[in-house]
């Protein structure tokens, strides 16, 4: 198809893949000129690339997506009309380990296109959560205490964290959460997935 032809939402589409290419590369720290040699493309069709002035082939495009360690389809994924979700309270997936006194709910599950997910839990007074190595490493931790007490542990750091408090990290190591209080420990956990 002609490019003068494209709809509006192609259009648009065509624009938001030109500024995820130029994002990857900078995040990849390369220059056109190192990305070219890998690639086999010209710097000057790469530029035309990432200023939207012409799209990519399929080739092309799959060519570009393994010199960044993705798929094509990832990268057509990061671009895609992001959607707005709306989901009540009573349709957020649960999940409880009554044994082990841990409950989540999935107030932002993962979606197409987003890198962060923010989960609710509730972890009993006694209770503790122990994650030997990280589930993906470098993922991005936002905890914010609503309710109790809690001890977590980062790696060999320790945090003694009351309500209202908050910590940030990013995984590389051992995260263990434990409620040394007399009540339930309740919390937010928003997670981003490096990119």
């Amino acid at each position: 198809m002609r490019e003068d032809a494209a709809t509006p939402e192609e259009q648009q589409m065509a624009l938001r893949l030109a500024r995820r290419l130029a994002q990857l590369r900078v995040q990849a720290a390369r220059s056109l000129d190192e990305l070219a040699e890998q690639t086999g493309l010209s710097r000057a069709t790469l530029s035309r690339f990432e200023r939207g002035e012409s799209s990519p082939s399929a080739a092309q495009l799959s060519r570009l997506a393994i010199a960044y360690g993705l798929t094509a389809s990832r990268v057509l994924a990061d671009v895609e009309a992001l959607p707005v979700r709306h989901l009540p309270l009573a349709s957020q997936p649960q999940w409880r380990d009554a044994p082990a006194g841990f409950a989540r709910r999935m107030v932002c599950p993962p979606l197409a296109g987003f890198a962060t997910e923010v989960i609710a839990v509730e972890l009993a007074a006694g209770s503790e959560v122990d994650y030997p190595e990280p589930v993906v490493a470098g993922m991005e931790h936002h905890l914010c205490l609503l309710q109790g007490r809690l001890a977590l542990q980062v790696d060999a750091q320790g945090f003694d964290l009351r309500a209202g408090d908050s910590a940030s990290w990013q995984s590389s190591g051992r995260t263990r959460f434990a409620n040394p209080g007399q009540e339930p420990a309740r919390y937010l956990l928003a997670m981003s997935t490096p990119r």
